[in-house]
């Protein structure tokens, strides 16, 4: 039992790692600061794609309930819609200046990204795994730091204080990135930064109502209990008083 938690904190984590970095090529391309067709984002999100299908056709599978799989598991669905392929189909026919229906496709699969991101964190939230969101946190935090250090040619330091800045949603704006890696770990960091939060409240939230329905369930039972013992010494008085009558009589 408690493997099968930390193999489900496991996949929880990689997943909402997965759908941040997905989530960061889309934007970055929806903004135009990078082509997700071409190398190396191509096979960046190409491989995360195949990952998400993979899982959700392995869980379709094995759900007792398919309609309701179905239904609980729609971002998921939305997730994985294969928007490169989309790209190469409607190229060839010029529709794509006229419909927009790359971009809707996009925006529709950000949808599902961010949607099976909620999903995830608030399963591991429900797992007690508030300290594994906090550790990954860190870590997209650091390595986010490194990254804009790397692409914006600043040192490690500074870099680090635009990440924490603008994680905590602060974004003083005195520092801001001008390379598309750059961009792709700010997107990165901001919706971190906001998931983080929300996991926070959430998590605080869950403990206080846990708590005060522990008090209460503490406190009906001492009431059961206060009830019983009263019943106990009703019978013993009743027993005193018919051991004097008898000893009177």
């Amino acid at each position: 039992m408690k493997n099968a938690k930390q193999y489900l904190l496991i996949y929880d984590i990689v997943m909402i790692l997965l759908a941040v970095i997905s989530v960061a090529l889309v934007v970055a391309d929806l903004a135009n600061d990078i082509d997700i067709s071409a190398p190396p984002y191509f096979f960046i999100d190409n491989t995360i794609l195949v990952i998400f299908i993979i899982d959700y056709v392995v869980r379709f599978v094995h759900a007792k309930h398919k309609k309701d799989f179905f239904w609980h598991n729609i971002f998921d669905l939305l997730s994985i819609i294969p928007v490169t392929p989309a790209m190469y189909l409607f190229r060839s026919t010029r529709l794509l200046r006229i419909l927009r229906i790359l971009r809707i496709l996009r925006l529709t699969r950000m949808v599902g990204l961010l949607g099976r991101i909620s999903s995830n964190i608030q399963r591991l939230i429900k797992t007690n795994g508030l300290i594994y969101l906090i550790y990954v946190c860190g870590a997209i935090l650091f390595i986010s730091a490194g990254i804009y250090s790397w692409a914006e040619k600043v040192d490690y330091w500074r870099a680090l204080w635009w990440a924490v800045v603008t994680t905590t949603t602060v974004g003083y704006g005195d520092i801001s990135p001008t390379t598309a890696l750059g961009k792709i770990a700010a997107v990165l960091l901001m919706f971190v930064g906001i998931g983080f939060i929300g996991a926070l409240t959430s998590a605080l939230t869950s403990f206080f109502e846990n708590k005060e329905d522990r008090s209460k369930h503490v406190i009906k039972a001492m009431r059961k209990e206060n009830r019983e013992l009263k019943k106990e010494l009703d019978e013993i008085k009743r027993t005193v008083d018919e051991i004097n009558r008898h000893l009177n009589g």
